[in-house]
């Protein structure tokens, strides 16, 4: 609560719902009625013209479990339209409600996870049965695995569903069925069946990078956003692979985007799969950084969401000129300019954070923390890549020393977030140590930062440090899988390192997680050498595989063009669990490299 005396603060409340308003405390602006309402038993009043509230007394659930509103009835179902339900489907329904939803989210407060999905399940069959899919799979390390002579699944390559997969499969292709007349329609399809046909692609776009099924994940992430466009937004002329959006139309409008929008930062920030037609978002207007503090580590993470978009715009953007020019002879240094006015925005973002910190412990749950931190590290990794973005390919790698400092920063604070996750486990959503639920979210958290500090650092101990929290608990963010990236940052490392024995037994040494090893100081960082730019893996490339059982490609030169470097590849084969020269042909490689 804040201080009995601080009338001053409480004056100046002039955003929220009209009840907060009039209350003069601070909303946390949920949708449609925002959760300070809800959670002191309040109407909430909504937001004028923009919405909102409608939490009347009479429309709230009752008993004290808030997920028991939209979990479903034994016997004949009011859920997904009125039809039946077994008794399977019911339960996993219950497990979705009420742990992979607020399981899926993360650390931050994903409205689209919390409050739309779970009641788009009540009224439309086709996201009931892709929800149960969705979290059947999320909850599969629960299954027990059925003998292989009992199964009707038993495929032609002699792998066997467990009875968790065949659900999913059932529930998939139930799903699939149902969306078929929102979809038959084309473009006279109503708002109604855009909308669950959007929910839908996210869900099954999530499922397949559960299942390590990530060029079909990409394909549902792409389908969302052409129909998205078709939908709310439209094209800019050329060929920039741009999908402009015009202001969502309502609240419910505007989480869809919003998830859709997370999603494809993701795809974009780990390069991994060729992304196709359109590859970057743009919002025609964008909510400007308030003037003094957020007010929740949620708003903070969507003006940082924002710049780290316009940075993905503008690396395509200078891609997309001849990369080999100097940034003066670039146009007429509109690249430029925009990098600036990025650099000046993350800094702005940076001073606002800071002074918000005391008033987002003060109001927000325990996470707030673990949320602090997340954003911090998520912030220095968009520092550093708005700094080189417009850097000659040919320079880059030699440009990230200048930002020790910042990969030491990730470092520093995920070695905080570590601590957190082994002392208080119960407070975090993210990572559980419990056998009985999925160790995976939908949303980013620290491996992005961490996989970037790994490859992109070259102070020995730093990078091994990112390398070692990797791999500190195996779980998956969206896309991002940290036992795989842990995998390819360990050959990179390697690679640039030198394969001998004492490399090897440092990286084993340092990462062992039975071994305390302390990060190191700047002092210490500073006065360390670094790989030699020769050494240096330049036009890296990540393939992820196609399935659990399938292969990582990388292909990289190691030093730069200018030296006469070829095209190396590598494969690490999953089942056998080892790195193989690769027979992929090169051209393959210089393709997207071209692109």
């Amino acid at each position: 609560m804040p201080p009995a005396n601080s009338k001053s603060r409480r004056s100046k409340v002039k955003s929220g719902c009209r009840t907060c308003k009039i209350r003069k405390v601070k909303c946390d602006e949920g949708r449609p009625a925002c959760q300070r309402c809800v959670s002191t038993g309040r109407v909430c009043d909504g937001y004028g013209i923009w919405g909102g509230g409608g939490n009347s007394f009479g429309s709230r659930p009752a008993g004290p479990r808030p997920c028991e509103a939209l979990l479903p009835q034994r016997g004949p179902s009011p859920i997904g339209g009125g039809r039946k339900f077994s008794a399977a489907e019911q339960d996993c329904f219950e497990w979705f409600s009420c742990k992979a939803a607020t399981k899926l989210q993360g650390i931050f407060c994903i409205t689209f996870w919390s409050q739309l999905l779970p009641q788009a399940c009540i009224n439309e069959p086709a996201i009931m049965h892709a929800a149960l899919a969705l979290s059947s799979t999320h909850q599969k390390n629960t299954i027990v695995v059925v003998d292989p002579s009992s199964s009707p699944y038993q495929q032609d390559n002699g792998h066997v569903l467990d009875t968790s997969d065949e659900f999913t499969l059932v529930q998939y292709s139930k799903a699939i069925h149902q969306l078929r007349p929102h979809l038959t329609a084309g473009k006279s399809s109503s708002v109604a069946s855009i909308r669950v046909a959007l929910i839908a692609c996210l869900v099954f776009a999530n499922l397949e990078f559960l299942n390590g099924r990530y060029n079909i994940g990409i394909a549902h992430l792409h389908s969302g956003l052409k129909l998205l466009g078709e939908f709310q937004g439209y094209v800019l002329e050329g060929d920039e692979p741009v999908l402009v959006l015009k202001p969502p139309r309502d609240f419910v409008d505007e989480w869809i985007t919003d998830t859709l929008t997370k999603l494809l930062v993701q795809v974009n920030l780990h390069g991994a799969q060729a992304m196709p037609y359109p590859r970057l978002v743009m919002l025609i207007t964008s909510a400007p950084l308030p003037s003094f503090t957020f007010h929740s580590v949620t708003e903070a993470r969507q003006h940082l969401d924002q710049l780290v978009n316009d940075i993905l715009y503008l690396t395509e953007a200078s891609h997309r000129c001849n990369t080999s020019l100097s940034i003066n002879s670039k146009g007429d240094g509109k690249l430029a300019k925009r990098q600036s006015q990025i650099l000046n925005g993350l800094h702005t973002w940076h001073n606002t954070y800071k002074a918000s910190r005391s008033i987002m412990k003060s109001t927000l749950s325990p996470f707030t923390h673990y949320g602090y931190l997340l954003l911090l590290s998520m912030y220095y990794t968009a520092q550093i890549m708005a700094s080189v973005c417009l850097v000659d390919d040919e320079k880059q790698e030699a440009i990230y020393d200048a930002h020790t400092a910042n990969f030491l920063a990730i470092v520093r604070h995920s070695s905080e977030l570590r601590r957190l996750i082994r002392y208080e486990v119960h407070y975090n959503p993210l990572v559980s140590y419990t056998s009985k639920i999925s160790q995976s979210t939908a949303d980013m958290g620290w491996i992005p930062p961490l996989y970037y500090t790994a490859l992109k650092c070259r102070v020995w101990r730093v990078r091994l440090h990112a390398l070692r929290f990797l791999g500190f608990k195996p779980h998956k963010e969206g896309i991002w899988d940290s036992e795989l990236t842990a995998i390819v940052a360990r050959e990179v490392i390697r690679l640039e390192e030198g394969g001998g024995d004492d490399v090897r037994g440092n990286i084993s040494r340092i990462t062992d997680p039975n071994i305390n090893v302390e990060v190191p100081t700047e002092e210490e960082v500073l006065a360390m050498p670094t790989v030699s730019i020769t050494r240096r893996l330049h036009d890296f490339h990540m393939k992820l595989p196609d399935d659990v059982e399938g292969k990582i490609i990388v292909a990289y030169r190691q030093g730069p063009r200018s030296t006469g470097a070829s095209l190396c590849t590598r494969e690490y084969a999953l089942a056998k669990r080892k790195w193989e020269e690769s027979w992929s042909e090169p051209s393959i490689y210089e393709s997207i490299y071209r692109n």
